[in-house]
């Protein structure tokens, strides 16, 4: 069972990098993908901060707004969390276009699962 989902909510800006960590009761696959259109276009193939992986309960995952894919237009992450039992979370997180993170201090609400 998932039991708390530490992230932060706020809009990210192209290239900018967060923590995500996941309490549970058993491992965790956390799947990360990134969209600049809606709907995605025909042949859509993942970039490079794209993926799925397997965490243990606190460990932290990183994720990243890849800036290649989100410097012009910006887009959305959308991340899947799911335990060994089912239970699952899903987060949207949108992206801005602006590449200036120097302003951005990080803070945002935290999502508790």
């Amino acid at each position: 069972m998932i039991q708390h989902v530490l992230f932060d909510l706020s809009p990210m800006a192209a290239g900018e990098e967060r923590s995500l960590s996941v309490i549970a009761d058993a491992p965790i696959a956390v799947g990360i993908e990134c969209f600049v259109q809606n709907p995605p276009p025909p042949g859509l193939r993942p970039c490079s901060a794209c993926g799925s992986f397997t965490v243990g309960s606190g460990e932290a995952v990183m994720v990243i707004a890849d800036q290649s894919t989100f410097r012009r237009d910006g887009g959305r992450l959308i991340i899947n969390v799911v335990d060994a039992t089912g239970d699952r979370r899903r987060i949207v997180v949108e992206i801005s276009a602006d590449t200036d993170t120097s302003s951005r201090s990080g803070s945002g609400a935290l999502m508790a699962g």
